[in-house]
């Protein structure tokens, strides 16, 4: 089972990976700011009042993913899909967390009914 959401993930949870370019570095460093990094952009359609979040929003943010695991406490780190640069910018700037779009896998065994619970 895959899940989606958006959540500011701490930094030290987030596999460490060098900067791969340096022109990005630059370009990041002239934009990305704590605020910029930990924001969400919306957008509230006249007719219906609704919030929407467009998609280029989640282009703002780094995506990262992992496998959830059930049985533990302990879980790996997040790896990263895209987004080096903000994050490595946001450990510099001294952040503890990052706004990112994240997908975690779970397995569900029949095994594991003892971890779940039910309400």
């Amino acid at each position: 089972m895959w899940t989606n959401y958006i959540q500011c993930v701490k930094l030290d949870e987030i596999e460490k990976r060098e900067w791969w370019s340096p022109q990005r570095v630059e370009a990041v460093k002239k934009w990305a700011t704590p605020d910029r990094l930990r924001r969400l952009r919306y957008v509230q359609e006249e007719e219906t009042g609704k919030r929407v979040i467009p998609h280029t929003a989640f282009h703002d943010m780094p995506m990262l993913s992992r496998e959830h695991k059930l049985d533990s406490k302990e879980q790996e780190k997040f790896k990263i899909s895209d987004g080096i640069h903000r994050i490595n910018r946001a450990r510099e700037l001294g952040m503890d967390c990052i706004l990112a779009s994240v997908e975690e896998h779970v397995n569900v065994n029949k095994t594991d009914t003892k971890n779940i619970e039910v309400k």
